[in-house]
């Protein structure tokens, strides 16, 4: 799985967008084993977080959540007044890297379309 620090996401739909993280957090065993929850949970923005329409915002996991290294991430992009959209793409947060997944959602309130562009 890769290793990520920060997502962002461009929004040149019609409509508003914010970042949402569904997230794993790793827990160990007595044995020192590694195991994640079957669910995932929902990190939330605090504060204002719209990218209104042609804007972008990145999220900084180190600085923005309390993610553990390990931490399974992926976008859920939350369309104010529509239809969710959730990136098939998973990753591990790690705090040392410089890796960024760059998202695109598109297209209007009930169709919106996320779109990875790119990993780097």
């Amino acid at each position: 799985m890769d290793d990520i620090r920060y997502i962002k996401l461009h929004n040149s739909g019609w409509f508003v967008a914010r970042i949402h993280i569904l997230y794993k957090t790793p827990q160990r065993d007595a044995h020192g084993n590694i195991s994640y929850p079957a669910e995932f949970s929902e990190w939330k923005p605090s504060g204002y977080s719209d990218i209104c329409v042609l804007a972008e915002r990145t999220v900084d996991m180190v600085n923005d959540t309390n993610f553990t290294d390990g931490t399974i991430v992926k976008l859920k992009a939350f369309i104010v007044a529509g239809s969710d959209r959730t990136a098939a793409e998973q990753y591990e947060f790690r705090r040392d890297s410089g890796k960024t997944a760059k998202y695109n959602v598109s297209r209007g309130t009930q169709n919106a379309k996320l779109v990875l562009k790119a990993y780097n």
